[in-house]
């Protein structure tokens, strides 16, 4: 089998980690050529083939250069590789690559995930953090494996063989400028072949150690990803429910179609310091729209009972571990589920502006708030700043014309959370605006840019 690796590898920095990529690859019992894309001249050895450009001024666009080559060598290889100089892909992964593409059809790919490694020899799953997540409607069965979406399609790499890169190249969406999109320049030139070339990428849950691949700096887990253990705990599950055919359900039925995931639900992490803002008297507390319950679990450790609505059968699982009563991740099954229940407090946390009628929902869950309760709403800040930002920077180009039926989002803001309010039966309907407790960085422009618009109202 005939194969063609090409090494985004700018500077000098990741030198010998891309030494290590290409031992790795001469070492297959393959046939590999072996390219790097840089933007200064290297020696890496005669049998390494070097591409010395930039496609455009930014330094972030050099991943570019793959597309030139690969469409220049379509008909030359078996299979086609781009990766960043840090992350390894070994023969075993491409072995098991082969033999997934056999069961998977034409227009879907294997996909792979990373790790990094703690000093402690932890493995940590870095592209499993903040919005990101499963999608088990997806789950399918192929023989003796089971597979299913991730909405993390960048794994700084990837593999395609030569149908998958004729398609990618007949569907008009791969021989492209550098470009941004939801995903900033780097993991743009990784991810095309899924977002602008209609290859599916799926990940194999039932042999999901080798599609596991090591980001070798091991730099990023202190802040990103999840360990592995709980990791394998969704994947186990994922895998039970494909077993038993269950029907799975979510909180919201709409991924936000913007162009950017900024404003999507945050499934991972505290949004705010929350126990700042419920009363300490509180006893019981209801979170509509938890997610792995890293929120709700500080509310558990000061004594309280808590109660949560999850975003879906998966971040149930993980909230359950960390001492929360879980209920059906749906308004309708969850209202069942709390009978005559009653709380001192109710949560919305980041999770209105993804539901089709938030004032209405709100309302349904009054019945639940004891008297003088407190009804506590947080949301990522659209207000005037914070939509001039995401317009200025091109982040979200058409902000001021976003619609929940056209992109399945809300915008929230002051003004929107005082109408959802507005004819409910709460008192003392407090608004305010909350900053994260870092200082700004860049332009006195950021010191008017608040990241959250909080309400907190009482029975």
């Amino acid at each position: 089998m005939k194969i063609l690796v090409a090494i985004a590898n700018h500077g000098t920095k990741n030198t010998e980690y891309a030494r290590r990529l290409i031992r790795e690859y001469q070492n297959m019992t393959y046939d590999c050529d072996v390219v790097i894309l840089s933007n200064i001249p290297k020696d890496y050895g005669e049998s390494v083939e070097t591409v010395v450009g930039m496609p455009s001024k930014n330094p972030w666009s050099l991943p570019f250069l793959y597309k030139k080559l690969f469409f220049d060598r379509k008909e030359d290889y078996d299979l086609y590789i781009y990766s960043e100089d840090d992350t390894l892909i070994t023969e075993d992964n491409i072995r098991a690559f082969m033999k997934m593409c056999k069961l998977l059809d034409e227009d879907e790919i294997p996909g792979f995930m990373r790790y990094e490694v703690t000093p402690d020899k932890e493995k940590y799953i870095g592209t499993v953090h903040t919005c990101f997540h499963w999608l088990p409607e997806t789950l399918k069965k192929k023989g003796e494996h089971v597979f299913a979406r991730y909405t993390n399609d960048h794994s700084a790499c990837f593999v395609l063989t030569k149908n998958h890169l004729q398609a990618a190249i007949r569907s008009g969406g791969f021989m492209v400028e550098p470009h941004e999109g939801p995903y900033d320049m780097l993991c743009s030139a990784a991810t095309d072949p899924y977002t602008r070339c209609g290859l599916k990428k799926y990940i194999c849950l039932s042999d999901i150690d080798n599609f596991l691949l090591p980001h070798m700096p091991n730099n990023y887990f202190w802040n990103l990803g999840i360990p592995y253990g709980k990791f394998i705990a969704q994947v186990n599950w994922m895998i039970s429910i494909s077993e038993d055919d269950c029907r799975f359900e979510k909180l919201y039925a709409r991924e936000p179609s913007l162009p950017t995931f900024r404003l999507n639900k945050n499934y991972y992490g505290e949004l705010v310091d929350i126990k700042e803002f419920i009363p300490r008297s509180s006893k019981r507390v209801l979170s509509v729209g938890c997610g792995s319950g890293d929120t709700e679990r500080k509310l558990v450790e000061t004594g309280m009972e808590v109660t949560a609505i999850p975003v879906d059968h998966v971040m149930a699982a993980l909230a359950k571990e960390k001492g929360i009563r879980v209920l059906t991740p749906t308004i309708e099954g969850a209202v069942k589920e709390l009978g005559g229940s009653r709380f001192d407090c109710i949560l919305f946390g980041d999770i209105l502006q993804h539901l089709e009628n938030p004032g209405e929902v709100i309302d349904s869950f009054l019945d639940f708030l004891l008297p003088g309760g407190s009804l506590l709403i947080v949301n990522q800040n659209c207000g005037i700043a914070n939509s001039l930002k995401y317009f200025i920077k091109k982040e979200i180009p058409g902000i001021f014309n976003i619609h929940y039926d056209k992109h399945g989002i809300h915008l929230v803001n002051r003004r929107v959370l005082r109408k959802w309010l507005k004819s409910s039966r709460l008192k003392n309907k407090e608004i305010t605006l909350l900053g994260d407790g870092k200082k700004p960085k860049g332009s006195m422009f950021n010191y008017f840019v608040i990241p959250y618009v909080i309400a907190k109202c009482r029975k």
